[in-house]
């Protein structure tokens, strides 16, 4: 009699055993399944997106600059010591970069990217648009800013074009590649565009035409992998996300040559 009670307690206290493992198991899988859900949420409303850009941003401090002393790059900017020597309100006249491009090609210039946009005709006379375009035509190793246009338009459509740099001073024989810049969600730019297909033909940026143009490459021969990386004659550059690569920032401003 007592044997058999004996019995009948160790078959009870393993059931009961059985009973809070399996509710142990239950509650840690509900508690992993909610982690999830609640980990996929917090990505889904972009709270981790600012942890990621404060880690790139720490990197670099890690790192720290690494200025381009002897690079081949010389950037010839456009700043308040400009507009104060000048007396000028913007935009100059393009007599004023028709003198620069001239001037840049005496110096020995491989090529010359022009960072503004010549997309509508001078507001100052026909002959301020004739003087850039003579300059192109003497010296077309230039690269001239447009950009990729995306605005609604009737009934909420979404229109998108390039626009591009006037076609005379295209018919000289610059090249042109888009300046669009996109923002991180912190206001920040951290990566670069590399592509935009439009209508099944590919647009590039800036920084790709002028990479075709200083290995003398038409951009129809740059090639884009199935991941979205370019290679541009003897250079490779990875896809980040979004057709986008990151931005290996060498320092502050004037890190080049200025």
């Amino acid at each position: 009699m007592v044997f058999q009670t004996i019995i009948e307690l160790k078959s009870f206290a393993i059931r009961v055993m059985h009973k809070i493992v399996r509710n142990q198991i239950c509650v840690r899988a509900l508690l992993v399944f909610a982690a999830f859900v609640i980990t996929v949420l917090l990505y889904a409303v972009g709270l981790f997106d600012g942890l990621e850009l404060k880690s790139y941003d720490f990197r670099f401090k890690v790192r720290g600059s690494s200025p381009a002393k002897d690079s081949n790059i010389v950037l010839v900017t456009i700043d308040d010591q400009t507009f104060s020597s000048l007396k000028l309100k913007w935009p100059f006249p393009r007599a004023y970069f028709a003198r620069a491009i001239e001037n840049l090609a005496a110096a020995g210039a491989a090529a010359i990217v022009l960072d503004v946009e010549f997309t509508e005709p001078s507001s100052i006379d026909p002959f301020d648009d004739l003087s850039l375009q003579h300059a192109i035509a003497r010296f077309p190793r230039v690269v001239l800013a447009g950009k990729m246009v995306a605005e609604y338009g009737s009934h909420q459509t979404l229109n998108r074009y390039p626009l591009k740099p006037l076609r005379p001073l295209l018919e000289a024989g610059a090249r042109w590649g888009y300046a669009n810049v996109y923002l991180d969600s912190d206001g920040f730019i951290r990566r670069y565009n590399l592509f935009q297909k439009l209508n099944e033909r590919f647009y590039y940026p800036l920084a790709v035409e002028t990479l075709c143009l200083i290995q003398n490459m038409p951009i129809k021969n740059v090639t884009i992998a199935n991941d979205g990386s370019l290679t541009v004659g003897k250079f490779s550059i990875s896809n980040y996300e979004f057709d986008t690569m990151l931005i290996n920032y060498i320092g502050p401003a004037r890190s080049f040559p200025t």
